[in-house]
């Protein structure tokens, strides 16, 4: 059991930290061309031949950055802290964070942390049911019942060099009440998959019979029609 919840507890993470995954992928990417280009011009400067010329003495200064470099992120310092995907299942209830990866709008934010929501919630439900791994389980929960699994959630800015980004967080906490309705869920899925298979059943029987019926019907009538000549 303490595996199970370990790899779902891996899977939930993975899906609710991919866009700061993301995010921080730039920016090492963006530090390392950065640690290259810098360390290629001190070689080259090394390789130079020292010149005392009067136009090194006359090189101007350099003059300090007034602009953030593209890739340092600044949070605003009322940042809670508990804004951190996080990923608690215990045995009756669940604790998790969610949030949304730095955007260009408000909007596009709200529904990128939306999104992630639902999908986790998908991911968590079929963990408490126990569905199979290959079983996209939904359980359809309005934006009402997940508002009331809502404990806190935040909306703000990030300045990403000079640009003003935006996002969203939310921390969910599930119970024993939320595990009821999977479960609910849970059982009308699988007995509307049985009736449908049901269904289909019953048609090809009563297909079947109709088609032996007609059958029947034309063997029967043509047997009394050659009894009839004959007679």
């Amino acid at each position: 059991m303490r595996s199970l919840l370990t790899n779902h507890s891996i899977c939930l993470l993975a899906l609710i930290t991919s866009p700061m995954a993301t995010l921080a992928s730039s920016q090492d990417e963006r530090a390392s061309a950065v640690d290259v280009s810098s360390t290629t011009a001190s070689d080259s400067e090394t390789l130079k031949p020292a010149d005392h010329s009067e136009a090194e003495s006359a090189a101007p200064e350099a003059m300090p950055l007034s602009v953030a470099p593209l890739d340092h992120v600044e949070f605003p310092a009322d940042r809670p802290e508990w804004i951190e995907p996080t990923v608690d299942i215990d045995r009756d209830t669940a604790r998790i964070v969610i949030v949304s990866g730095p955007s260009a709008t408000a909007e596009e934010s709200r529904d990128e942390l939306k999104e992630m929501t639902r999908a986790a919630l998908r991911t968590y439900a079929g963990f408490v049911v126990e569905a199979d791994p290959g079983v996209r389980f939904d359980p359809r929960m309005s934006d009402d019942e997940i508002a009331e699994a809502v404990v806190r959630q935040y909306e703000g800015t990030v300045m990403l060099g000079e640009n003003r980004l935006y996002e969203h967080a939310v921390e969910l906490k599930f119970t024993e009440q939320h595990h009821e309705r999977f479960f609910r869920a849970w059982n009308n899925r699988q007995v509307a998959s049985r009736l449908g298979a049901l269904g289909v059943l019953t048609f090809g029987g009563l297909t079947a019979l109709i088609g032996s019926s007609v059958f029947l019907g034309i063997v029967t009538r043509r047997r009394k029609s050659a009894s009839a000549q004959y007679h």
